[in-house]
């Protein structure tokens, strides 16, 4: 059934949406400038000119925190099914993960992810979050491994310490890399990604790329 638009002035009115659909569309619009200026970039007022409400609509639905922590969680956990869950085979799911965590299309992630960290330490509803978008990570490259063992024949004692170990690296060559560190870009760091899967194989190493 359609929905009558036309106010009895003859004049077309804006059709009504839920309440539901209001929040999913701050969330969204709170994402996208998330990615585009990062959290200090980003103000209530970005978010309601870009949605065409006022503040007092967003602050119906949501605190500042909550909003910006949700759009946070929007964000990840797209990427999480992206290099997780993409129906690809593991090999390649865990090739594309390394080739492209320190492309320049990953960079806002990266740098929205170590802007995250700094201010979970003042901010609890972001650092509940970002927990949970942590775990969701791990949860992800562990089952990766996991099937890399099963299927691939992979030897990895524990795919767990492994997903771990390959996490704290990721996290560390970002911050190198966000900070242009001396002799680190997107292809030392993959490489040194590389390495360190090929460590927890037990693979000979014939020589690991120096910092």
């Amino acid at each position: 059934m359609a929905v009558d638009v036309t106010r009895e002035d003859g004049q077309e009115a804006r059709p009504r949406i839920s309440a539901d659909a209001r929040k999913a569309l701050l969330v969204a619009a709170t994402a996208e400038l998330l990615f585009e200026r990062g959290f200090s970039g980003t103000k209530t007022r970005d978010v309601t000119e870009r949605c065409g409400v006022g503040t007092g609509l967003l602050n119906h639905y949501f605190t500042w925190a909550e909003l910006r922590a949700q759009a946070f969680a929007r964000i990840y956990a797209e990427v999480v099914a992206e290099q997780f869950h993409a129906g690809m085979p593991p090999l390649q799911l865990l090739d594309a993960y390394l080739r492209t965590t320190f492309s320049p299309r990953a960079v806002p992630y990266l740098r929205l992810w170590v802007e995250a960290t700094e201010l979970s330490a003042e901010d609890r509803v972001l650092a509940a979050v970002l927990e949970h978008s942590q775990r969701a990570f791990l949860d992800g490259l562990t089952g990766l491994l996991t099937k890399l063992v099963q299927e691939e024949g992979w030897r990895l004692p524990d795919p767990a310490a492994t997903a771990l170990r390959l996490s704290a690296m990721q996290d560390g060559l970002a911050g190198l890399l966000l900070w242009r560190f001396p002799g680190v870009n997107a292809q030392m760091a993959e490489a040194q990604m590389r390495c360190l899967v090929d460590l927890e194989r037990g693979l000979p190493q014939s020589a690991v790329i120096p910092l």
